[in-house]
């Protein structure tokens, strides 16, 4: 057992050298002297755990608990610098508090918090919960993603609250999709707006913003509403374009 544990230390120590590549198992395998198979039980653990991402069918790189575990930044990087200055200007465009989330390991985890200048703002600890059907963005993001992660939450978590049955609660993440974007409200006294950020197609990320309820009125939600709809847009077509430039250099 503490011969596992210290090859599972092995292959984050050497995956995190270069936080941004990925490895092969082959290369992880080589490096820690360990065969494959075993390499591969240890992998699949920290997988579960979410030390360790799978890139594509073969490749692992570090995954976002090691960044969480140390409270350290630097987790996608390039989603975080694409989406700083787009959100930095929708909070100051409606006043309100803004984060950048995503899913990972069936858990919601903010990349990127922008406070609002308001005298009266959100309390942002109450928006740092890995719960991902407690929030806007939460919520969003599992709106896109695969019927068994669906499923898995559901096994584990049951429904979220407001839901009484499954049908109900996939027919609202349907409508979530149709709109591309979430109204909705917390414990009463906030209101909350979120909507998808895309790459290549795929829903990679959510926006959200955090307001006391009163200022949300029907006149201000709409504003809100397309605000944050532009914004994800934006910070979309900014991963797009990185995107295609990767592809050219090869």
């Amino acid at each position: 057992m503490i011969k596992v544990l210290h090859k599972a230390l092995d292959i984050l120590e050497f995956i995190s050298h270069d936080k941004d590549k990925v490895y092969s198992l082959t290369e992880i395998a080589n490096e820690i002297d360990e065969k494959p198979t075993t390499c591969s039980n240890i992998i699949k653990t920290l997988l579960e755990r979410g030390y360790v991402e799978r890139v594509g069918k073969r490749g692992y790189k570090l995954g976002i608990m090691a960044y969480s575990i140390v409270n350290i930044s630097g987790y996608d990087i390039d989603l975080v610098n694409k989406a700083k200055d787009p959100l930095k200007e929708l909070s100051e465009k409606i006043n309100a508090s803004a984060v950048l989330s995503v899913l990972k390991n069936n858990r919601k985890h903010v990349l990127l918090r922008i406070e609002s200048n308001s005298i009266i703002q959100v309390n942002s600890t109450a928006m740092d919960i890995s719960d991902p059907y407690k929030t806007s963005t939460g919520l969003v993001l599992l709106a896109y993603q695969q019927e068994d992660v669906i499923n898995e939450l559901i096994i584990q978590n049951g429904l979220p609250l407001d839901f009484t049955n499954k049908e109900e609660y996939l027919s609202f993440l349907s409508s979530i999709r149709k709109d591309e974007y979430l109204s909705m409200t917390v414990k009463k006294e906030i209101a909350e707006v979120a909507a998808p950020i895309k790459s290549n197609g795929n829903v990679v990320a959510a926006i959200g913003v955090y307001m006391p309820k009163y200022k949300f009125t029907p006149e201000f939600q709409k504003k809100v509403e397309e605000s944050i709809i532009k914004t994800s847009a934006e910070i979309s077509g900014k991963l797009e374009d990185m995107a295609l430039k990767e592809h050219n250099k090869k």
